[in-house]
Formats: C-alpha cells, structure tokens, sequence
C-alpha cells in the first residue's frame, strides 16, 4: 500500500467556507501562497513520529496519521491567514499531536510502505503456577 502525498486539496477540503474564502482572499492579494510550505513542514514533523516505529523508505505519510496531519496543518494554515479560526482548530492539532506521541510509541500501529502489517512489540510477563502443598515449607 502506498503511502499518501499531504495536497491541498486535503487541507481545502476540510476548511469551512469562511476559512476558503478568506484563504482565497490572501492568495489573490498576490501575497505567497503559505499552504505549499505549510504541508512540507508538517509532513516532515508527522514523518518524524511515524519514523520511530517504521522505515521512512517512501515519500509521503502512512494513511493511519494523514487525519492528524491535515488537523495540524489546518491550525498552522489558521494560524497564519485567519487566526479567530486558529483558536478554534487548535483543540483538534492538540488532539492529533497526542495521537502521534501515541504513534511513536507504538501506541498506534502504522503500515509501513511496503504494505506488510507490523505488530507492535509489547512486552508479556507471565505468572507462574504455583501450587504449593503443606509440605513445601518445611524448615521455613
């Protein structure tokens, strides 16, 4: 399975129409459009988690963190074009950084871009059976 590409489209496509419009706005005041830099720096900073459990052999991000990668980039894309919407959003980039923590912890299992599934290595401690009679305590 191939690993997915950040674009704007999935930015745009969450975004209200409030936030659309207003994005639009900046970017026909010729200023430079901020969401091409935007999903560059995010990718890398989500790639950054996923990398500690999974090779970063491909491009991309692995489909179980692009949901938290587009909530990110959406509070940084606020954040600069319409900062009354970055208040809003930020609850959800929290949300998502704490996912990733989870993620680079192994919390979270990621496909890695060859498609092969990893399970997660999580330590087991076994009990033992100990069935002791009268006479093992003898001399006690």
């Amino acid at each position: 399975m191939s690993w997915t590409v950040l674009t704007s489209d999935h930015v745009l496509g969450e975004l209200n129409n409030a936030e659309v419009e207003k994005y639009r706005e900046i970017i026909a005041d010729d200023q430079t459009d901020p969401l091409p830099g935007i999903l560059t720096r995010t990718t890398d900073y989500v790639r950054g988690f996923v990398g500690k459990q999974v090779p970063l052999d491909a491009a991309g991000l692995p489909a179980e963190v692009v949901n938290a990668a587009v909530d990110i980039a959406i509070y940084r894309l606020c954040k600069r074009v319409q900062t009354d919407s970055a208040n809003q959003r930020k609850p959800a980039a929290d949300d998502a950084e704490e996912f990733l923590k989870g993620v680079a912890k192994g919390d979270t299992v990621v496909t890695p871009s060859d498609g092969t599934a990893v399970s997660p290595q999580k330590p087991s401690v076994e009990e033992p059976d100990n069935k002791f009679q009268p006479g093992d305590q003898d001399g006690i």
